[in-house]
């Protein structure tokens, strides 16, 4: 971007050393800013589209939600997520999961399946980024590794049928439930923070950015709710607040085992 700047100061000094019209230097000037914000987008979508073709299996159908296993993947590896789309001609939301569990303090494995199931059975398309949520959460890049949760949403976007994009229309149609993930693909040595449905900008043609509900789960700093999640009857609080807020059909409980104790 700075190199189009640079050009464009130059060619604006031989026009005026030429004294050609300011309706051909305008002109120039014009298309050299064009060309030099094209590249930087073109430049943004790269960085955020480093994901290869998924590889999906389906693991389990009920009635209403089928279960399928996504193999992502790009650059930076690989993640096998799990996808719980409803059996229906379109989903009413679309939920991002950065993690599949969270091993709290007290040496507790908390499974987040089950808030995936209520959302699914409740109309909203839901995929879980594997991984587990170390607490107590420190530092700025633990819990916020990026390219998996990117990727997860990406497909989302791309293998879903929704019955409106929020993008679109204002409303909130998606929600991400993690924390501020760190963008490693940033030149800087500290972490740039963003989320999934906005980790890159709204103007070139594939774009995933969203309009998105995010529900904080092991953040640092402002607000949280990774306590509330892992507290008795947590995760079904969080999927009513996720289902009130993004219009879906009223949440049902699912009634078995949701954490397990495991030694540190």
């Amino acid at each position: 971007m700075l190199d189009g700047i640079r050009l464009t100061v130059h060619i604006f000094s031989m026009l005026r050393y030429m004294q050609m019209s300011k309706e051909v230097a305008f002109i120039l000037l014009l298309g050299l800013a064009t060309t030099a914000v094209a590249q930087n987008l073109a430049s943004e979508q790269a960085r955020f589209n480093d994901c290869t073709p998924a590889r999906v299996s389906d693991i389990e159908k009920t009635t209403n939600v089928v279960v399928q296993k996504v193999v992502l993947g790009g650059k930076w590896g690989s993640n096998v997520a799990t996808a719980f789309i409803p059996m229906k001609k379109g989903a009413d939301g679309g939920v991002v999961l950065s993690h599949s569990a969270i091993h709290t303090e007290q040496g507790a494995t908390i499974d987040l399946a089950p808030l995936a199931l209520m959302l699914a059975r409740a109309g909203s398309a839901v995929i879980v980024a594997d991984g587990t949520v170390q607490l107590p959460a420190s530092g700025n890049s633990m819990n916020r590794k990026a390219p998996a949760t990117f990727c997860a949403a990406h497909w989302l976007l791309d293998h879903v049928q929704f019955v409106r994009d929020g993008s679109a229309d204002g409303k909130y149609t998606f929600a991400y439930v993690g924390p501020r993930l760190c963008d490693q693909s940033s030149t800087s040595s500290n972490c740039t923070y963003s989320e999934p449905f906005n980790s890159e900008p709204d103007g070139f043609p594939g774009s995933y950015h969203r309009h998105a509900f995010w529900v904080p789960v092991a953040e640092t700093e402002g607000g949280d709710n990774t306590q509330g999640l892992i507290a008795d009857g947590g995760l079904l609080r969080i999927a009513q607040s996720i289902q009130r807020t993004l219009g879906l059909a009223p949440v049902s409980p699912i009634v078995f085992a949701s954490s397990s104790p495991k030694g540190r």
